[in-house]
């Protein structure tokens, strides 16, 4: 009888004996440095670069109560390339405001260069006709309103671009009376 105690404790050792044995240890690479694998996106030097709106204080058409939409993109084209697409910072307008401000839809970083053209993309736009009447318009196209800007975004200073809303040149009724919206956006001077 001695040895079958022994023996039932050999037997039930002998397994995690074995499986014990034949686990490897878990090795990590070394931390990495916070910079990207791709520097060449790090060392091109980048000028802040801010994008206003405000919108001008000429009344609404008649009959409209309020107009309401949110500036979704930011888009900038350097002389001779392709437009580039910047998300614009979250905001919504709503008009006629109750102070008139100036808004920033866009704060971002740029490479430096010459910027020949910029535009601005419109969405969620609803009106508001009296406190029982209104819906979202329709917008006669679904690219952005572009226009033209001269800006030198050198490395050694920030630079900012301010434009003008027209609401009452941006809604537009047929004679069915149906209405929409086609932004009017200018250059601020």
């Amino acid at each position: 009888m001695p040895r079958t105690p022994a023996l039932f404790l050999l037997l039930t050792a002998l397994p995690l004996a074995l499986s014990c044995s034949s686990t490897l240890q878990i090795t990590t690479p070394p931390p990495r440095s916070g910079v990207p694998a791709d520097t060449s996106s790090v060392s091109e030097p980048r000028v802040p670069l801010a994008v206003h709106m405000e919108a001008a204080t000429a009344p609404l058409p008649e009959g409209v109560q309020s107009l309401r939409f949110r500036i979704s993109d930011v888009w900038l084209k350097k002389t001779g390339e392709e437009w580039i697409r910047l998300p614009a910072d979250v905001n919504q307008f709503v008009l006629p405001p109750a102070a008139r401000a100036t808004r920033p839809i866009l704060t971002t970083r740029v490479p430096p260069g010459s910027y020949d053209s910029l535009g601005v993309s419109f969405s969620d736009v609803f009106v508001l006709f009296d406190a029982n009447s209104g819906g979202p318009l329709t917008m006669l196209r679904e690219e952005p309103t572009r226009m033209a800007v001269s800006l030198e975004a050198a490395a050694d200073h920030p630079e900012a671009i301010h434009l003008r809303f027209e609401p009452g040149a941006s809604l537009t009724r047929t004679e069915d009376c149906r209405w929409f919206f086609v932004p009017f956006v200018t250059p601020a001077r």
